[in-house]
């Protein structure tokens, strides 16, 4: 070792290297000078070469190759890892596999940590402060070479000598070391830098605090959970642990602050894209918590300019009593004032018959009663006043089934005994047509079963093969409301139009049952109640001027809504001309003619046949135009049922331009009071729960925050 030179041992034994002493660039931590212009990298042994001093194409290497490596900051011992061939195993331990570029991208990925793991087997090699340099030896190595090392051991007598032996599982390594003079320690390269800590956390910005408030905001509205979270201890560690440099806001400041600022930005939202529209339609909704507070909700929908039915919530107060006509009126004037909707009302939907009423005489308005609402109210009539008997005594062994601990179990084995289909049973919810016939038909289904898994758990049932009959003949009608409630609950949105042609089909299917002579009397008698109760309660939509139109203006219906001869179609037919002839583009004798007489003649000769039946000729009155455009689009194919209406709108709209106006009138009217997706389904049940259980302090802008913010 004369000369301060290291002795290197490994890999490179043999290899003749040239100092890098002098060379300051950290680039050389990876890299093995070589003589003329190259560098081998100490990571994957590839050579590489460089030129007038630019480390540029090893840099490129290092971060292409072994950029996990490099971008932690991880430095390669200062000699080359030892050669596998060249380690004596001691008994007792495996082999040790060559070390590969990937064994030193997995001890990157532990560079950061205080203490080495077992990935990689290598110890790590570090600069010790009073400037001695290591290089690691194995001990079956040092034997081998015994010869090549006494002139080391003779000239390492005369000088002061460091030696240790540590033990690295699995091989044994001897660290030898040499001293420098403070002279060759300057001129050396400089230290290799250690592996980065994690950087201290920085403060956040006032932008950053802002939106992480309002994240936090969205979550506790669109949830519906207390403000209560932000004070919990819990809570306040878990962010704690999330980021250190973020403290919660207070609940006050939560609600004060955070929620009041939200509130306000969203009403001036909600005004600006209501300002834009030019038809709207309003629903509006009643709902009670589960303190008794009685609520009333206002919505606002319309077509935008990208033909998208938009809604916005629009109004939720609290009301002293039972929602009445008169709180609805005393509300929708107040909403049409605050946001300025002057003559853009167009209808109005409610889940009660009683608001509609008094909507039509005070407020002036077309009004439609919600067609989820008057389903359920139909079904749960019906079965009220006819097989209530029996649908309560099977709500009854649901419930009590569900409710034991051995119940559900015991059911599940009885199934599986008698090679049955698994079907778990399901309790109806209140006021919900649907939930009642899963809760039948899974009745029904584990008629077997149900039967052996009573008697073994010793449960009485009052259920006779009658009762069974009426179940199964009742499933029969009711699965044509329940397919009804899926229709709608499938759509993104509900539309007057498809609503109308779903109460004719219900209406007809359902008399069409009461004519067959093999269902019992009370079921016979169950059906009538449901047909009396479509024809009573759907009237609106059965005999409604303003539905015939909008099945007219739906490219899905057309003519197909006036099939079962419950509505006029020609009566809608004439309606729709007179409301396009004021629509109609002026007459053609006013548009200055851009050619003379004699080029007009030419025109007429060449091109008078075939622009006969698409351009306006001048003596078409605007009953004509209107009759005109009508005609062609009722000519065109309809679209399946299942699509979009304003998409097909948005397609064909430049060739039915009045007709486009008068559809963006009436098909922005939904046919219920609450989004269809939560109307049937689970979500649904929960959302109501959710918003039951709000305080009422803070409620209507909690609300009124959840239903916009995403709009």
């Amino acid at each position: 070792m004369e000369g301060g030179r290291l002795r290197r041992i490994g890999l490179f034994s043999g290899v003749e290297m040239t100092s890098t002493k002098g060379v300051r660039s950290f680039i050389w931590n990876y890299f093995i000078l070589l003589d003329k212009g190259k560098g081998k990298c100490r990571i994957c042994l590839e050579t590489y070469s460089y030129s007038r001093g630019s480390t540029s194409n090893l840099k490129r290497h290092l971060k292409l190759k072994h950029g996990k490596s490099y971008a932690l900051g991880v430095t390669p011992p200062s000699t080359p890892l030892l050669a596998p061939h060249k380690i004596e195993r001691e008994p007792g331990h495996a082999n040790v596999s060559e070390a590969t570029s990937s064994q030193y991208d997995a001890a990157a990925t532990t560079a950061s940590t205080p203490t080495r793991t077992e990935a990689f087997p290598f110890p790590a090699v570090a600069r010790s402060s009073s400037g001695i340099n290591y290089d690691i030896v194995s001990k079956s190595e040092s034997e081998s070479e015994s010869k090549s090392k006494s002139e080391s051991e003779s000239e390492s007598e005369s000088e002061p000598e460091t030696k240790a032996e540590i033990k690295h599982s699995p091989l044994e390594f001897t660290i030898e070391a040499e001293r420098t003079t403070d002279s060759e320690r300057e001129e050396e390269e400089p230290a290799a830098p250690e592996a980065p800590e994690d950087p201290p956390n920085r403060p956040l910005t006032s932008e950053k605090v802002d939106l992480l408030n309002q994240w936090l905001l969205k979550v506790l509205c669109m949830d519906g959970v207390p403000f209560d979270l932000v004070d919990s201890e819990n809570f306040k560690t878990f962010v704690l642990m999330l980021n250190p440099t973020y403290t919660l806001p207070a609940k006050k400041e939560m609600s004060k602050v955070v929620l009041a600022s939200a509130y306000g930005e969203a009403v001036e939202v909600v005004k600006e894209r209501l300002a834009t529209a030019s038809s709207i339609a309003l629903t509006c909704e009643r709902w009670s918590s589960v303190e008794g507070t009685h609520y009333v909700c206002l919505s606002g929908h319309f077509i935008d300019d990208q033909f998208k039915l938009c809604s916005n919530l629009l109004e939720c107060v609290e009301v002293e009593d039972a929602p009445s006509g008169k709180h609805t009126v005393a509300r929708v004037r107040a909403t049409i004032e605050r946001y300025k909707l002057g003559e853009k009302v167009v209808a109005i939907v409610t889940d009660s018959p009683v608001d509609g009423m008094v909507a039509v005489n005070e407020l002036k308005m077309s009004h439609v009663t919600c067609f989820a609402h008057t389903l359920n109210l139909i079904v749960e009539n019906a079965i009220s006043d006819s097989i209530k008997g029996t649908v309560d005594e099977v709500r009854r062994i649901v419930q009590h089934l569900i409710s034991i601990p051995e119940g559900a179990e015991t059911l599940r084995a009885t199934q599986h005994r008698l090679y049955q289909t698994e079907v778990k049973l399901k309790l109806d919810t209140p006021a919900s047509c649907n939930s009642t016939y899963d809760m039948l038909n899974r009745f029904l289904q584990n008629k077997i079963s149900l039967l052996a898994c009573l008697d073994m758990l010793g449960i009485h049932m009052s259920l006779g093969n009658v009762h069974w009959d009426i179940i199964e003949q009742a499933l029969t009608a009711l699965r044509y409301f329940n397919s009804a409630a899926n229709v709608i609950s499938a759509e993104r949105n509900v539309v007057i139009s498809h609503v109308g042609l779903l109460s004719g089909v219900l209406l007809q299917k359902t008399a069409n049952l009461s004519k067959n002579p093999l269902i019992l009397d009370e079921v016979q008698f169950f059906v009538s109640l449901l047909t009396q109760g479509l024809q009573e309660r759907l009237e609106d939509f059965l005999s409604s001027d303003l539905v015939a139109k909008a099945m007219l203006l739906d490219p899905r219906i057309k003519k197909l809504g006036f099939q079962n001869g419950l509505m006029n179609y020609r009566e809608a037919y004439d309606a729709i001309v007179l409301d396009l002839i004021p629509l109609q583009a002026p007459c053609t004798d006013e548009l200055q003619s851009a050619t003379t007489g004699v080029a007009n003649e030419d025109v007429d000769v060449l091109f008078g046949d075939v622009l006969e039946a698409h351009v306006a000729r001048r003596d078409e009155t605007p009953r004509q135009a209107a009759v005109d455009e009508l005609e062609r689009y009722l000519n065109m194919n309809n679209i399946e049922l299942d699509k979009d209406p304003l998409v097909w709108w948005k397609l064909h709209h430049a060739k039915f331009p009045s007709l486009f106006a008068l559809a963006k009138g009436i098909l922005c009217i939904p046919g219920t009071t609450a989004p269809a997706d939560r109307l049937f389904s689970k979500a649904g049940q929960r959302y109501r729960e959710k918003r039951a259980r709000l305080a009422p302090k803070h409620l209507k802008q909690i609300l009124f925050v959840q239903q916009n913010i995403t709009r």
